[in-house]
């Protein structure tokens, strides 16, 4: 069974995405924090990093760096709605997690079919 591993500092978000995945045949695994990213990721195989770009007063750009860095073989998907700069930060944001080595962004908010064939692909 594939594993994917997200990460959102915000619970009702996390939720969503797990309700999103909960008819397809993955292992989710969520985490509210960067440091517990990296940790999850040297304990368990995870096939798709989904990884939110503002988390807190951390950077999840510096995430997926660090993640293409160490585990190439992990398809990442970057997420962000922008926080309170909006979807023109969000886009800004996405465009450089994708030239920094997530392999695709995704504006949020977005519609569950989108994202549950988006996951499908990368997986």
């Amino acid at each position: 069974m594939k594993k994917i591993l997200i990460v959102d500092d915000e619970a009702n978000v996390l939720e969503a995405y797990q309700e999103f995945l909960a008819q397809d045949p993955f292992e989710v695994k969520c985490v509210q924090d960067t440091s517990s990213a990296l940790y999850e990721l040297d304990r368990e195989d995870y096939s798709l990093l989904i990884s939110d770009i503002l988390i807190d007063e951390e950077n999840g750009i510096d995430l997926i760096e660090e993640v293409r860095e160490k585990y190439p073989h992990i398809k990442i998907l970057a997420v962000s709605g922008g926080g309170d700069a909006g979807k023109f930060l969000a886009g800004m944001a996405l465009e450089k997690a994708v030239e920094l080595g997530a392999d695709k962004g995704l504006i949020k908010p977005f519609e569950e079919e989108k994202f549950r064939s988006l996951v499908k692909r990368l997986i």
